[in-house]
């Protein structure tokens, strides 16, 4: 997942996530990389990654990443991204086909 730094000058506190679902013919790995610049961040500190488990229903896996420090009931990015606006946020993880993956069909992203 990819997206660049939004400017945060102008707020007190910023909330930024990455969601992401994966269809219940993938199976969540592991969170392998998240950057800013090239820079990698460390977990629990820069941010908190999480997956849940698969849906009982829809066999979908949800996945988010929450950047900056935990701040009450928040997550706030505005010390983590201040002087970076602009910069290329990239979260890498892995994921594997399971059984419930239609051959020939392409698996959509959400």
């Amino acid at each position: 997942m990819t997206a660049d730094v939004p400017d945060v000058s102008e707020y007190n506190a910023y909330q930024f996530t990455f969601k992401d679902t994966l269809s219940k013919g993938l199976t969540f790995g592991e969170f392998t990389k998240v950057t800013i610049d090239g820079q990698k961040l460390t977990a629990d500190t820069e941010y908190k990654a999480e997956a849940g488990k698969p849906d009982q229903g829809t066999k979908a896996t949800s996945i988010s990443v929450k950047f900056g420090t935990q701040s009450g009931a928040i997550y706030d990015a505005k010390n983590l991204f201040t002087g970076k606006a602009g910069k290329k946020i990239v979260v890498e993880y892995t994921a594997y086909i399971n059984a419930d993956a239609i051959v020939g069909q392409a698996i959509p992203n959400k």
